[in-house]
């Protein structure tokens, strides 16, 4: 049962966001799309406010009005703390396996039944609130509600997105990469307003998100695309695409990482650092000289950063963390400056830069990547430095486990 219970979650997010993708698509340049506002989705279009709350009820044989209860009441609850002029109407997008797709109006008496009927406590502060309104304003506010609300029985998850996929297909992208770059990149754009903290963060022009997909060349992994039934062609595609610029050795990289980014964290983290070395810069070359040294950024403790700095050392790779014993001398130009190489000998001053990262200095950090933007960053499982504005290329790597960094990384040649 608990299995069946997240994976019906899951199913009832991802309808939301198919939904969310439907209206961007459908909707006019100027229209603002909002994730997560009043509702699941709010479309603002030519001065009519669309509140839209989505269910997905794939495990209930039957529908029967006692099921939308919670949301009608949400709803109403809603309007009864609006001007009775406000130009808004209210959607239920939802999905029951008895129903035909349709669009219904639910009567004024169900209504009534909901507000009447004995009140579970979960319920019981929408319900005060709705009395309440009644009581001042008559049973006429909720004439005026049913005239905004309809009730919309949409289709199966997989049909709606079977949807979006036709509807991108429409717009003029080329069609080997709508499944593996174009969709789950669309399907990350809405995911990442979803998480944003403040309400006005979460909304988006139509407009915007449309130049915004026109210029992703390459898809956005995050934690949704891993449930995607064509994610090993995606981690396929993406590879190939990383290869690109992992192959050219004059490029300045930096990788992101925190405890989310790997499991068993300090040693997976050197682990992962000495692997790169070796497939990308194994031995003191002209690059060095030049400056071409890995970055990486690790946000940890300062006992996990100090075993990872041993640990480091143990496998014979020196780092520049940018002080000498203590990280609150951190200097910018330590940090930043080109080892001393001897090729020759086989001897270089350091192989890499190692971020220390914390609460108190991300900030700072963050702008001093900035300054010194590297031609490549990679943020692995963390939302870290994802707000950065670099004049390089930025990739947001969410992937199962090392293995499958590995592999994006042209390091191995399968994750399995």
């Amino acid at each position: 049962m608990p299995n069946r219970s997240a994976d019906s979650t899951i199913k009832g997010f991802f309808y939301q966001f198919e939904k969310t993708l439907y209206q961007l698509l459908v909707g006019n340049d100027e229209d603002i799309i909002t994730v997560e506002g009043i509702e699941d989705v709010d479309n603002f279009s030519n001065g009519m406010q669309q509140f839209i709350q989505c269910k997905y009820h794939e495990q209930q044989e039957n529908y029967a009005n006692s099921i939308i209860e919670k949301p009608i009441l949400l709803m109403l609850q809603d309007w009864c703390r609006r001007n009775c002029k406000d130009s808004v109407n209210y959607v239920l997008f939802c999905y029951f396996p008895n129903k035909d797709e349709e669009i219904i109006s639910l009567p004024s008496s169900a209504i009534k039944s909901f507000i009447n009927k004995d009140t579970p406590k979960h319920l019981l502060a929408y319900k005060d609130d709705i009395r309440k309104k009644i009581s001042i304003d008559g049973e006429d506010i909720i004439d005026d509600f049913v005239s905004r609300l309809k009730i919309h029985f949409g289709p199966k998850l997989d049909e709606l997105k079977n949807n979006n996929l036709s509807l991108l297909k429409e717009k003029d992208f080329e069609e080997s990469i709508i499944d593996t770059v174009i969709y789950p990149s669309a399907m990350a754009i809405v995911h990442e307003l979803s998480i944003k903290h403040k309400i006005k963060e979460r909304e988006i022009r139509i407009s915007d998100f449309w130049d915004r997909l026109r210029n992703i060349d390459s898809t956005i992994l995050h934690k949704y695309t891993k449930r995607l039934k064509n994610y090993n062609d995606i981690l396929k595609a993406k590879r190939k695409y990383l290869r690109n610029n992992l192959k050219v050795n004059t490029r300045t990289r930096c990788f992101v990482l925190d405890e989310n980014s790997f499991e068993d964290y300090e040693n997976t983290c050197v682990g992962f650092i000495k692997e790169f070395l070796d497939n990308y810069q194994k031995k003191p070359t002209k690059l060095h000289i030049n400056g071409y040294i890995p970055t990486f950024v690790v946000y940890a403790t300062i006992e996990e950063f100090e075993n990872i700095l041993e640990n480091l050392s143990s496998k014979g790779i020196t780092a520049n963390c940018g002080f000498t014993i203590n990280p609150n001398n951190w200097k910018e130009e330590k940090f930043f400056a080109t080892p001393m190489v001897n090729i020759k000998e086989k001897q270089l001053q350091f192989n890499i830069r190692l971020l220390y990262l914390n609460e108190k200095n991300e900030n700072e950090m963050k702008t001093y990547i900035a300054k010194h933007s590297p031609d490549d960053l990679y943020i692995i499982n963390t939302n870290k430095f994802s707000d950065i504005e670099i004049s390089g290329n930025k990739e947001m790597l969410n992937v199962n486990n090392v293995k499958e960094l590995k592999y994006l990384l042209n390091m191995v040649g399968d994750y399995e």
